[in-house]
């Protein structure tokens, strides 16, 4: 996911310290010793910022919830905050990891996986399906897994229910996709008429805006410095203004901004593997 807003250095852990040591099934925030194995769901949610189209860092939240444990566990931190950062990156990792593979062996068993989300729904695999479970309601028998064009939501489909949810809001997400297209097909979901006018009219407006630079700047640099019977107005002076405003712009883009937020953003990732 990426967002454009300022970058604001959060990091509720304050003066706590996460401890987890590479191949631990455990973790120690202070004092406070967590099992993985009493662990019940995880959320790893990043979110990319930018100013001005300037990538400024990446903010990570980490929520888990545990067994008989009413309220959930979470850290939410930039990756400004550099040392913590690598540390609860590095922590949900190795959770993910863990998770993933009893997650896997529970399926290959044939045993019921369970993913709980943050609606008021759990998905469930059993039996060869997948079922909606409600509180107190009967599960609902999956037909179809619709996936959004930019693959940041699923749409469940029963005979008679329709249900949307953020990726984001399914626990263990990865393992989750990996697992469900093996019991239902996840298909692309159609884009609705709005979405495809939208589309077209965004593809429409550029090819004219485009049209606009090249004939008018065309014009003007051709009546300024070469067919002087070419008349020289405020339409060709804008459409040279804006066409050079335009090749500073994208040359900076490309040739600037675009390898420094790579070179950021791979920089924080060798960070963390290191």
């Amino acid at each position: 996911m990426r967002i454009d807003a300022m970058f604001v250095g959060r990091d509720t852990l304050k003066k706590r310290i996460i401890v987890h040591e590479e191949g631990d099934e455990f973790f120690y925030d202070d004092d406070v010793k967590y099992l993985f194995s009493d662990i019940t769901s995880h959320y790893h949610q990043e979110t990319l910022h930018y100013t001005n189209s300037v990538y400024q860092g990446t903010s990570l939240l980490f929520t888990v919830t545990f067994l008989d444990v009413e309220k959930p566990y979470r850290i939410e931190i930039d990756s400004n905050k550099e040392a913590k950062y690598k540390s609860v990156y590095l922590l949900s990792f190795a959770i993910a990891t863990y998770r993933a593979k009893m997650l896997r062996k529970a399926f290959e068993e044939g045993c019921e996986v369970r993913f709980a989300t943050l609606d008021i729904f759990s998905i469930v695999i059993k039996e060869g399906n997948i079922f909606l479970e409600y509180q107190n309601k009967t599960p609902i028998k999956i037909e179809k897994i619709l996936q959004s064009h930019d693959k940041r939501s699923l749409e469940f489909i029963a005979q008679d229910i329709k249900e949307s949810i953020e990726l984001n809001s399914i626990s263990d997400k990865m393992v989750f996709l990996e697992l469900c297209s093996q019991v239902v097909r996840l298909e692309e979901k159609p884009l609705s008429v709005l979405q495809k006018t939208w589309q077209n009219i965004t593809s429409l407006g550029m090819k004219l805006y485009l049209l606009y630079i090249a004939t008018f700047g065309t014009a003007y640099f051709l009546g300024r410095f070469c067919c002087e019977d070419i008349p020289q107005n405020g339409w060709s002076e804008t459409g040279a203004v804006l066409l050079v405003f335009t090749a500073i712009m994208y040359t900076l883009m490309h040739f600037f901004v675009v390898p420094h937020e790579i070179e950021k953003r791979e920089k924080e990732m060798d960070n963390l593997v290191s």
